[in-house]
């Protein structure tokens, strides 16, 4: 049998295929691989509960996420492998929504071309400390394909989501942005009120059981671990925690970043008062359960911060290693929380009880944090509408008026 000739050019084709290919008022979300959180989620939920104009679907190639979605008749697209009936869908999709690099969750490079011709719109995860994708070219060997991929990826968009005006040129740099939109995130919007049954699928609960009772619940956060073995896993970090627990009454959950999902796939109990959540679970449903968060330069702080509650950011070799890099350290360091080493956290957690509630930093985030999903979702529709209106010029050359056309999906 004769090797098909064009195999080789087949993505070349599909991206042309998707940017010349009209539009239907179809608009993807995408998340995380084998999650079902952060901010594509919540926009996702807010744009199925609402009337926009088109038509949501949340793009998975996770059985498990799909199902979940399915139980609760949320509009969801699982890719097959290879994808060749998502395909007929991706082709025509007006936008296309990412809240990580897109080329992340494009693990068949038949979707990412499938999706050329859609407009897409960044939300990313959180506010980066350090430099990020197209900040890093004076630094990294760009002759390394997995960081030039990477880059390329990122780049991909056509706007990004800013959560205050400090951030904006920052955003719009690392991203190669044309446009940025400034609003709250999406995430944000269920710290101030009771999450729904469809916002807590993928997420964790703490169970009633373990709560204590007087406001004792602690959510230890780090940031991903680029050297060595992550905090969490040291015994120096786990006997403080043991000792915090025997001395104050409190119970700990330790929340490690999604990298790192291979050593924490579930969540579990590892000692009295100690326990792990799986690092793929959404923790926003939760986290306004939490009185205390102890974390590091993770943009998860900007988020709590918003309760008015204490925080500490805690000091280890590994985030000390990568601190000289940060863009905004004093964004975390001693602005927002004081800084303690884990020989302090015992006193330092009963102290931190002790402290009144705080105003949040309206510098940090803009002042309104509600609606911002119906907001972004008014713009993406707005996108969708601009998508599927064809415009062509219509050329007599039999002698007619020359004019225009035009077609809408």
């Amino acid at each position: 049998m004769t090797e098909n000739p064009y195999a080789s050019d087949i993505l070349r084709h599909l991206e042309r295929i998707s940017l010349r290919k009209r539009k239907s008022p179809v608009v993807l979300f995408f998340g995380r691989d084998g999650a079902f959180s952060d901010n594509a989620k919540y926009l996702y939920l807010d744009a199925v509960a609402g009337d926009y104009g088109f038509d949501p679907l949340w793009v998975t190639a996770d059985t498990a996420i799909a199902s979940l979605l399915a139980t609760q008749s949320l509009p969801v697209l699982l890719l097959d492998s290879p994808p060749k009936e998502a395909l007929r869908i991706l082709l025509k999709a007006a936008v296309a929504v990412f809240c990580i690099n897109p080329n992340d969750v494009f693990a068949d490079p038949h979707i990412r071309a499938s999706v050329e011709g859609a407009f897409r719109l960044q939300l990313w995860h959180g506010v980066f400390a350090g430099p990020q994708d197209l900040q890093v070219t004076d630094l990294a060997p760009l002759l390394n394909p997995r960081l030039t991929y990477q880059l390329y990826g990122a780049s991909s968009i056509d706007a990004v989501l800013s959560p205050a005006a400090r951030y904006d040129d920052r955003f719009a740099e690392a991203f190669g942005a044309t446009e940025v939109l400034r609003d709250g995130y999406p995430r944000n919007e269920v710290l101030f009120r009771e999450p729904t049954e469809q916002d807590c699928l993928g997420a964790f609960r703490i169970p009633d059981q373990l709560k204590v009772s007087g406001g004792r619940n602690i959510l230890y956060c780090p940031s991903h671990t680029r050297v060595g073995t992550p905090a969490w896993r040291e015994s120096w970090l786990l006997d403080k925690f043991r000792e915090a627990h025997e001395t104050s009454g409190v119970t700990i959950f330790i929340k490690p970043h999604p990298f790192e999902a291979a050593i924490a796939p579930a969540s579990r109990s590892l000692a009295p008062g100690l326990h792990l959540i799986a690092a793929l679970d959404d923790i926003y449903p939760a986290l306004r359960d939490f009185d205390l968060l102890i974390s590091d330069y993770s943009s998860l702080m900007d988020d709590f911060h918003l309760t008015g509650k204490p925080m500490l950011v805690l000091q280890t070799p590994q985030t000390e290693k990568v601190r000289q890099h940060l863009l905004l350290p004093d964004l975390h360091y001693r602005n927002l929380a004081p800084v303690v080493t884990a020989d302090d956290l015992p006193v330092a957690i009963e102290a931190a009880f002790g402290d009144r509630p705080s105003k949040p930093v309206s510098s940090i985030y803009t002042e309104d944090h509600h609606g911002s999903a119906a907001r972004l979702n008014h713009y993406i529709a707005g996108q969708v509408r601009q998508r599927c209106t064809v415009r062509y010029r219509v050329t007599d050359l039999n002698g007619q008026k020359s004019g225009s056309g035009d077609s809408s999906s």
